[in-house]
């Protein structure tokens, strides 16, 4: 598992320096670890209150919310510059800077700074407010558990892709079926083979809303039809996971394994 750049940073300080440290370096071993826990604390703590600030009853608490939100964009900032400036020590500055997390980093604490810049309070700067929902996404880089779940579907990549395609050739048909079978019957249902994919859909995930209903034998075979590809979908994605997981966590401990091994110390002879 790809460790977080910030434990690696901590970690060659530590391995690089000399016994003599400079103020700076040290203050760079204590800060680092602590900040990454921070982070990740801070991250979920956003979540609740973006969540809470919601709630009319808790209205009261909206300064708190906002001394939250203060401290926690100080936090995002932080991170964000000591990434930049670690990829720039790295002589790679824009790799962080146009990758995805970075850009979800970027995004992040963008709703907080625009209007500040700006002096403006216009409506757009509140629809910019959503982006601040992206800061889960930033769980990804301190949670192994995600991380294996990205490296299962990038395991499982083409498999997910080729059940995808046959899965909409199947609602696509279905549905333009549905509408050819249903038009005349129920033409303010079945308006359009649109309303008909909708209702394809909503069958095929097993949501069945209830708002159109098939009445005739062709549109009852066609509901029949998605009800099994709903159900063979999500039996065939529980087994392309399954499998996934368990040869990305065999693959895991044979590479622990084998780093122990490496790290065996050599018997003299």
């Amino acid at each position: 598992m790809q460790r977080d750049f910030l434990y690696l940073l901590s970690m060659n300080i530590q391995k690089n320096t000399k016994p003599r440290k400079t103020a700076l370096i040290f203050i760079l071993e204590k800060i680092l670890p602590i900040l990454n826990q921070i982070l990740h604390y801070f991250i979920l703590l956003n979540i609740i209150v973006i969540c809470l600030e919601t709630m009319e009853e808790l209205s009261k608490f909206r300064d708190i919310f906002l001394i939250i939100e203060d401290i926690s964009v100080i936090f995002f900032t932080l991170e964000y510059i000591i990434r930049i400036l670690y990829s720039i020590y790295n002589k790679k500055p824009f790799k962080y800077i146009f990758s995805f997390m970075g850009i979800i980093d970027l995004l992040s604490i963008i709703p907080f700074y625009l209007p500040l810049l700006t002096g403006s309070k216009l409506s757009f700067f509140k629809v910019l407010r959503l982006f601040r929902l992206l800061r889960i996404l930033k769980l990804y880089r301190y949670s192994d558990h995600l991380q294996t779940v990205i490296e299962v579907i990038k395991h499982k990549l083409e498999y997910l892709t080729a059940l995808f395609f046959a899965t909409l050739i199947v609602v696509l048909f279905c549905s333009c079926a549905a509408y050819y079978f249903e038009h005349d019957a129920q033409p303010q249902k079945f308006t359009n083979i649109f309303s008909s994919l909708w209702w394809a859909i909503s069958t095929v995930m097993t949501i069945g809303y209830g708002d159109i209903v098939p009445i005739t034998i062709g549109g009852k075979i066609m509901a029949t039809i998605l009800g099994f590809v709903g159900i063979s979908l999500l039996a065939v994605l529980a087994g392309i996971f399954s499998a996934g997981f368990v040869e990305i966590v065999d693959k895991k401990k044979v590479g622990g394994i084998a780093r122990k091994e490496n790290f065996k110390p050599k018997k003299e002879e």
